[in-house]
């Protein structure tokens, strides 16, 4: 079964996908920050019972294209690591709660 894990509870969150059934309940899409630099956000989390905190606009590392990560996801090899970056979670971004603010 699929597991996260925080690496840095206000930043990071890592997911490992065990096999090719597992499914995490994301959309994922391609996005250009500054002028040139590809990376893949999440755009939607569709699995209302997600224990990932995992969330809209959050950032996947190590990946610049939502087809590679789908491409990856659908031909392994497995297990297959992804983490994922708050970039709202520094500073004051946080609620009482510790669930970010800035979405």
């Amino acid at each position: 079964a699929a597991f996260a894990k925080e690496v840095d509870p206000r930043r990071i969150t890592k997911v490992v996908l065990q096999t090719p059934r597992e499914k995490l309940g994301l959309q994922l899409g391609t996005t250009t920050i500054g002028s040139s630099r590809s990376v893949v956000i999440i755009q939607g989390v569709r699995n209302p019972i997600n224990s990932y905190k995992l969330q809209e606009g959050m950032v996947l590392l190590k990946y610049t294209s939502a087809k590679d990560v789908f491409d990856r996801i659908q031909n392994g090899p497995y297990p297959i690591e992804l983490e994922f970056l708050n970039l709202a979670a520094g500073g004051d971004a946080f609620d009482d709660l510790g669930e970010t603010i800035v979405t």
